[in-house]
C-alpha cells in the first residue's frame, strides 16, 4: 500500500496484488487498484474505489460513497446515507441502514436497498431489485428486470408505497412469491388520469388493502406481469 491506515483522514492506494485495506476511523479515500481487493471504510464519511478486479467494499458507519469499477463487485454501505455505484459487470449492492442511493451500472446486478427510503437504479442488463423497508423508488433500466417484494417492504397510501418509475409491461416482472398470495388478493387501479397503475394487495385476506406498488407511466398491467 502507498499509505498505512491511521485513525485520521487517510488516502490509501492499494498494490497491483489482492489487498485488504481497513481505513479505520476518519474520512478516508481508499483505492484498491488492480487485483481482487477488500476495502473497509470504518467510521467516517469514506470514499472507496475498487478499481479493476472482483472487489468487496464495506462502507461501515456514516455516509459513504462506494464505487466498484470493473469486475464483479460486492458493495455494502452499512449504517448511514450511502451512495453505491456498481460500475461494469455483474455486481451486488446492499445499502444497509439509512437513505441510500444505489446504481448498478452495466451488467446483471443484484440490489437491496435495506432500511429507510432508498433510490435504486439498475442500468444496463437484467437486474434484480429489492427496495426493502421504507418508501423506495426503483428504476430497472433497460432489458427485463425483476422487482422483488417481501412482507413489510411497502405500505398503502400515496406517500408510503414503493414506486417503480419505468415498469415495462410484458418485459419486466414483479416477484411477490414470498407473500404467499392468490389472485383474489390482488387488484389493479389506474391513477394519474389513467396513465399509471397502482397494484393494491390485501396481504392478510381481511378485504383491506395494506400493501401497494405504484407503477409510473405503466398501463395494461395484469397478473401475467407478476410472479405469485
Amino acid at each position: 500500500m502507498a499509505n498505512d491506515p491511521t485513525g485520521g483522514d487517510d488516502i490509501i492506494v492499494g498494490t497491483p496484488e489482492d489487498d485488504i485495506i481497513n481505513g479505520l476511523a476518519g474520512d478516508d479515500r481508499i483505492s484498491g487498484g488492480e487485483g481482487n481487493d477488500v476495502l473497509i471504510g470504518g467510521n467516517g464519511n469514506d470514499l472507496l474505489i475498487g478499481g479493476n478486479g472482483d472487489d468487496k467494499l464495506f462502507g461501515g458507519a456514516d455516509n459513504d460513497t462506494l464505487i466498484g469499477g470493473f469486475g464483479n463487485d460486492n458493495l455494502s454501505g452499512g449504517v448511514g446515507d450511502d451512495k453505491l455505484f456498481g460500475g461494469d459487470d455483474s455486481d451486488r449492492l446492499a445499502g444497509g441502514d439509512g437513505m441510500d442511493i444505489l446504481n448498478g451500472g452495466n451488467g446483471e446486478d443484484y440490489m437491496l436497498g435495506g432500511n429507510d427510503n432508498d433510490v435504486l437504479t439498475g442500468g444496463e442488463g437484467i437486474d434484480r431489485l429489492t427496495g426493502g423497508l421504507g418508501r423506495d423508488v426503483m428504476t430497472g433500466g433497460t432489458e427485463g428486470d425483476i422487482f422483488f417484494f417481501r412482507a413489510g417492504d411497502s405500505e398503502a397510501g400515496a406517500g408510503l408505497r414503493d414506486v417503480i418509475t419505468d415498469f415495462s409491461v410484458g418485459e419486466d416482472k414483479i416477484n411477490l412469491a414470498s407473500l404467499n398470495l392468490d389472485a383474489s388478493q390482488i387488484s389493479f387501479q389506474s391513477f394519474a388520469g389513467g396513465a399509471s397503475t397502482v397494484i393494491a394487495i390485501d396481504t392478510d385476506g381481511d378485504s383491506v388493502v395494506d400493501f401497494e406498488i405504484q407503477l409510473n407511466k405503466a398501463t395494461g398491467v395484469s397478473l401475467s406481469d407478476l410472479i405469485i
